[in-house]
């Protein structure tokens, strides 16, 4: 994610040194879409780190609750009639 966003502030001087100094319509083409790819990327990249982590999430829970079934197998005792 840090290379990401290096990437991306790189994007962003030298768009800036481009508009001071005016390199050229084919230099501004390129960073668009630069800055368009890494876009689509960062937001690819934290939808699935967002799933990822709510799968964890998921996971952790239902390990808890089979822990808490045992458990209360484990304390059940018979009835006696």
């Amino acid at each position: 994610m840090v290379i990401w966003i290096c990437v991306l502030f790189f994007l962003g001087v030298a768009a800036l040194i481009d508009t001071v100094y005016n390199f050229g319509e084919v230099f501004r083409q390129v960073n668009a879409v630069f800055f368009l790819l890494l876009s689509v990327g960062l937001l690819v990249r934290t939808l699935a780190l967002r799933k990822r982590g709510r799968l964890e999430n998921y996971r952790a829970r239902v390990e808890k609750l089979e822990r808490e079934i045992k458990s209360m197998a484990n304390q059940r005792t018979p009835i006696d009639f």
